[in-house]
């Protein structure tokens, strides 16, 4: 007869009871062959993970993990570092002073470890971007006005010339001796620069609507119309320049940046889109990119897209092949970065308060694919048990895979469970595999080459996560609830009691607490909770918090703090658990894409983001992560697991990923 017991507290219920034998550590989701708990780790057919686990990593020491790209210096420069423009040895910073004036600070970058501020110049109004040419910078500043400035001598800059023009200027480009400039009522405007101490108005490009963004490549210009889309202007006629070709995309987008054959557009909800400009009279969007907050500016140089991110620093992604851009370089400015421009080795940052950073990307690249095996369907799982790892493989069910050589892995078996497998989990010589048709099956893998099915639990609904501590398996059911079930006789499984009266999507277990995400489609409510199950018989909700709506929620706990990610924007928490009466979320952050599954292990959280890739953050202060590394991944990471170095991801499409650690 199954026991139920209700815990109720906000609109919120659950119904579970868990029991706790012996010495149970922080790891839940695989035991070692010696029957002790020793990691954690699951990746469901939701995508959710469960890996709690020790503040060690395997048998060696935690090494330090960084990103290829770091800040060689700094430069406080007294404003609101906004745009900024590089030539030469000079970096040309436009910034706000709290009196609300524009500057434009030059400042010498010859020596890119000691950036010296040479001059300023102020101008009244509101800066909008800077570019320079010929020897003089060019300032659209306040509503009707661009600013030029002879910055010949670094040292001296003169202003020379305000011009006048129609309507609001917010974005400029330059092609050859002509600047064009987009006007928020007066469509484009192009300037003839030949005397850049006096400049003059030559021709108008009416837009149906506003325009948003220029760039300029060739004799192209790009820019996105509120009404009309992604447009194409030839300005080979600059009195009379034409539109050639155009492109339908969201009216919110905003243009970027240009380089050969592609140009770069952005919006909020999207991401960044890669345009294909070879035939400009049909241009087409390649791919898109979920950049993880808001992608504010770019620069392309060669296949390497820099993009400054107001939330997130400054990410690298590599667009080799535009179909399918990978991140390969993430650094964490600490502020707000909202311009890049890259010179040669170094990608100079206008970082909002404080001021300038220099990064040095002459290795854009960290951590590296060294390896890879194809599963058979779709994998959705992987756990690492010594030179062994297995994959979750869907209607492919169980593979073994021997990586005694991490760079060279081969199949050690297949195993067809006549059935789904989405989830996994060890249990000594045993694999609990979690099947989409309302099973539960467990394999006998002491002998890793000749696998076999010892029992099958009936479920009435499909697990999508397994937790393991001590002889209890807890199974979350998404929409079916929990499920406690006693796996002490591995051949005879029992289940101890089920829960249906609320959705449970992720599961986690430390000492005598379980923390479990919940989500109430009642009343779209998504909470964290602390179950104190010390009185297995009667367990009791201590403290929970309340999270943003979402289903498919997926934790990991290590020491006093718990780690959750899932879905987009900001979608990485930490929450100190200290207290169990009194979680609080003491820190968020964000990864590019869809978070789906967290591992953690020592001073690290690893992240799949599905499209996105692998993310690393830095966890050695739990109330300010940060990412420090990206490895992109072939089609989509939904799990993985660290051993010695290597992390091992599963790829839906193509299987195993062996990952060296930089």
């Amino acid at each position: 007869m199954k026991a139920k017991i209700v815990i109720r507290l906000s609109g919120l219920v659950l119904l579970s009871i868990l029991l706790i034998s012996g010495n149970a550590v922080a790891k839940d989701k695989t035991a070692s062959r010696s029957g002790k708990d020793i990691k954690a780790k699951t990746p469901p057919k939701s995508t959710a993970v469960k890996k709690e686990i020790a503040s060690q990593t395997k048998g060696e020491t935690p090494k330090k993990i960084t990103s290829n790209l770091k800040i060689m210096s700094s430069l406080e420069t007294g404003t609101t570092g906004w745009r900024i423009a590089v030539e030469g040895s000079y970096a040309y910073l436009v910034g706000f002073t709290m009196e609300g004036k524009s500057e434009l600070r030059i400042i010498d970058i010859s020596d890119s470890s000691k950036p010296q501020i040479k001059s300023i110049v102020s101008y009244q109004g509101t800066a909008q971007d800077v570019i320079i040419g010929h020897g003089y910078a060019y300032m659209p500043c306040g509503k009707d006005c661009l600013g030029v400035i002879d910055v010949t001598d670094s040292g001296k800059p003169v202003p020379k010339e305000v011009v006048r023009l129609e309507g609001g200027v917010t974005w400029n480009a330059m092609v050859g001796d002509y600047i064009c400039l987009a006007s928020a009522t007066s469509g484009m405007q192009v300037i003839d620069a030949k005397t850049p101490s006096n400049p003059i108005f030559v021709g108008t490009y009416k837009s149906p609507g506003i325009l948003k963004g220029l760039a300029a490549y060739g004799k192209y210009i790009y820019t996105v119309d509120s009404s009309a889309g992604f447009l194409v202007i030839d300005l080979s006629n600059p009195e009379n320049p034409q539109r050639i070709g155009s492109l339908l995309v969201p009216s919110e987008s905003s243009l970027i940046a240009a380089s050969w054959n592609r140009a770069f557009i952005w919006h909020s909800k999207n991401g960044i889109s890669i345009i294909d400009t070879s035939m400009p009279s049909k241009p087409k969007i390649s791919s898109t990119i979920k950049n993880p907050g808001l992608g504010s500016r770019i620069d392309v140089e060669a296949n390497m897209l820099y993009v400054a991110d107001v939330n997130c620093g400054v990410q690298v992604y590599d667009i080799s092949d535009v179909k399918k851009p990978m991140i390969v370089g993430t650094v964490n400015t600490h502020g707000p970065a909202n311009d890049i421009k890259v010179y040669g080795t170094r990608a100079f940052v206008a970082n909002g308060n404080t001021g300038l950073q220099i990064i040095d990307i002459s290795a854009p690249k960290s951590s590296v694919i060294v390896a890879s095996i194809p599963s058979f369907d779709m994998a959705s799982d992987v756990i690492v048990d010594g030179d062994l790892v297995y994959i979750a493989d869907y209607y492919s069910g169980l593979l073994v895979i021997d990586k005694t050589d991490p760079r060279n892995p081969k199949y050690a078996k297949k195993f067809i469970t006549d059935g789904s497998v989405t989830d996994i989990a060890l249990y000594g010589n045993y694999i609990l595999a979690a099947e989409s048709y309302n099973a539960l099956k467990v394999i006998d893998v002491s002998d890793p080459r000749n696998p076999k099915i010892v029992s099958v639990l009936d479920l009435p609904s499909a697990p999508v996560d397994i937790a393991i501590s001590g002889k209890y398996a807890c199974l979350g059911m998404g929409e079916g609830g929990m499920m406690l079930i006693d796996i002490s006789n591995p051949i005879n499984p029992r289940s101890i009691v089920m829960s249906d009266d609320v959705d449970a999507y992720s599961v986690a277990m430390k000492g005598f607490y379980v923390y479990c995400t919940t989500y109430n489609q009642s009343d779209n409510k998504s909470a964290f909770n602390v179950i104190d199950i010390s009185n297995p018989a009667n367990p009791q909700r201590k403290g929970y918090t309340e999270l943003k709506p979402y289903m498919e929620y997926n934790i990991a706990v290590s020491g006093n703090y718990a780690y959750i990610v899932g879905g987009y924007d900001e979608n990485f928490h930490v929450i100190d658990i200290l207290s169990p009466v009194n979680p609080k979320i003491i820190a968020s952050s964000k990864t590019p894409g869809q978070a789906v599954n967290v591992t953690i292990d020592g001073l690290y959280a690893y992240v799949t983001s599905m499209e996105s890739g692998l993310q690393i953050f830095d966890i050695s202060n739990p109330s300010n992560p940060f990412m420090t590394a990206s490895i992109g991944t072939p089609y989509q990471a939904v799990a993985v697991d660290i051993d010695h170095g290597f992390a091992y991801m599963a790829d839906t499409r193509y299987g195993l990923q062996v990952i060296k650690m930089v």
